[in-house]
Parts: C-alpha cells; sequence; structure tokens
C-alpha cells in the first residue's frame, strides 16, 4: 500500500483499508514506513521516529502497528481520535 495522508482521518482510513491486504511486505501510508516480515514489524520516519515490534499472527501484527501509527499521529498533535 502506498496513500498520502495529511489528516488524523486519512491516516485512520489507510489503516482500515491496510486490514484488508496482505500485512506482510512494505507499505507507505503518509509520512510512515511500515515494514513486516512474519514474525517483526517496524514503523519508521526516517531516522527520527522508530517503532519495532514482534508479534506471532496476523491480527496481533496489525493491532501493534495501528497501535504505533496512533503513537505517532499523537506524538506530532496530528491524530485528535479516540
Amino acid at each position: 500500500m502506498d496513500r498520502d495522508c495529511t489528516h488524523w482521518q486519512e491516516y485512520d482510513q489507510a489503516l482500515k483499508d491496510l486490514a484488508n491486504e496482505p500485512i506482510i511486505g512494505s507499505h507507505r501510508i503518509g509520512e510512515l514506513n511500515i515494514n513486516v516480515t512474519h514474525l517483526r514489524w517496524e514503523v519508521k520516519r526516517g531516522k527520527l521516529w522508530r517503532k519495532c515490534g514482534s508479534n506471532r499472527t496476523g491480527q496481533g501484527i496489525r493491532l501493534d502497528v495501528g497501535k504505533a501509527v496512533r503513537q505517532y499521529l499523537r506524538d506530532h498533535n496530528i491524530y485528535a481520535g479516540k
């Protein structure tokens, strides 16, 4: 997935759309790069911001990636949702 986003609603919609695509691989949502392998995931913005982790299930990886993206949006005063 390669999606341009500037508002939190666009990031939220991109995460929902990502749920309907294979999670394994590289994705770009706004200014964030998301890389997922079978057990590890990484969400980063260049060299300035990075979150990574591991999980055993696709659903767990999707949840963790969503939390990381929302954390980035909160940290940078973009996120106004719940």
